[in-house]
């Protein structure tokens, strides 16, 4: 039998191989009925990340060891199985074809029957900031935080889980060839895509952050976005309509407003509509407040009024008798 195809017996020597083969995890194994816990187990060092295909009949406890952290995936590829983990103030329960985000050092526990399996990835910390500096060209935060529940209906989850099955059984079959530099080069490879995918999969603060800076508009488009809303004060405005202008989405149009001027397109829009509106009043250039209201895309009297009023603290009529300036 290789050495990485393992049957066992025994809570001890289960979790002595389980942490022989992680990347600094801590495991206690029991089996609640008092029956001797059974494991089989497939193996794989892919350059520093851990994959274990697990079976069995125990239940396990984990915790990434605080001197060498660990992000661990936990794959539910064959029920029935429970797996939960205290996430937080959370509690996490996962199914067949689910996924457990379990972050560095948080704890989690398994229970599995005896026709269950598990995918077990170990990431550690040191590996995601590697890839994240070469691949991302990003300077590694102190923390990434991780939603903890992937579930099966997310459709990139089972491309993932396929690749790591499909590096796992591919470096098993030429790890015992004649040319070992060979299993060296690909397992480098693997690592780096394995990483890459689950942090471009797995939703994370990371790369929400990144999506974000993405979506923010360079200054040129800013620019049309503000002389489009300027130049069409009078008409029946849209956000879509900006975005177009602008040539963004309005996504990235409604981030960029929010980041750069606290408040929406649409509201801002309503402000350069008042302050074109009190410009008006003040150059006294009008024949009526309703021709004012008109001009700068109020189609309500009535609205444009109190819009005014609590933009300025006081109504446009005051212009007419002279209050205001």
């Amino acid at each position: 039998m290789s050495q990485n195809r393992l049957s066992l017996v025994g809570a001890d020597a289960i979790a002595e191989t389980l942490e022989e083969h992680s990347s600094g995890t801590h495991y206690e194994i029991e089996r609640p009925d008092g029956v001797p816990c059974e494991m089989q187990a497939r193996f794989q060092d892919i350059d520093g990340v851990s994959v274990a295909a697990l079976a069995g009949n125990y239940a396990v406890r984990a915790t990434s060891r605080i001197d060498s952290p660990v992000l661990t995936l936990t794959f539910v590829t064959k029920g029935p199985m429970a797996i939960s983990a205290s996430v937080g103030a959370q509690n996490i329960d996962a199914g067949e074809g689910d996924c457990l985000v379990t972050p560095v050092n948080e704890g989690r526990l398994a229970q599995i029957a005896p026709e269950g399996t598990k995918l077990v990835v170990d990431v550690p910390e040191r590996i995601l900031s590697d890839v994240l500096s070469r691949h991302f060209h990003i300077e590694p935060p102190r923390r990434i935080d991780w939603h903890p529940l992937v579930r099966r209906e997310q459709s990139s989850l089972a491309v993932l889980q396929r690749l790591i099955i499909d590096a796992h059984n591919m470096l098993e079959s030429i790890q015992t060839g004649d040319i070992p530099s060979r299993h060296a080069v690909l397992a480098s490879q693997y690592r780096d895509l394995i990483v890459s995918s689950l942090l471009l999969t797995l939703p994370n603060s990371i790369m929400d952050t990144l999506s974000r800076d993405n979506d923010r508009l360079t200054p040129r488009a800013i620019r049309r976005a503000l002389d489009f809303m300027r130049a069409n004060l009078a008409e029946p405005i849209t956000i879509d309509m900006i975005a177009s202008a602008a040539g963004c989405s309005p996504r990235a149009l409604h981030y960029t407003f929010r980041q750069q001027y606290q408040t929406t397109p649409m509201i801002y829009l309503r402000q350069m509509r008042l302050e074109a509106a009190e410009e008006l009043l003040r150059s006294g250039s009008y024949a009526n407040l309703t021709d004012v209201a008109l001009s700068v895309g109020f189609r309500n009297p009535g609205r444009f009024s109190g819009a005014f009023r609590r933009r300025f603290g006081y109504l446009p009529s005051h212009f007419e008798r002279g209050i205001a300036g």
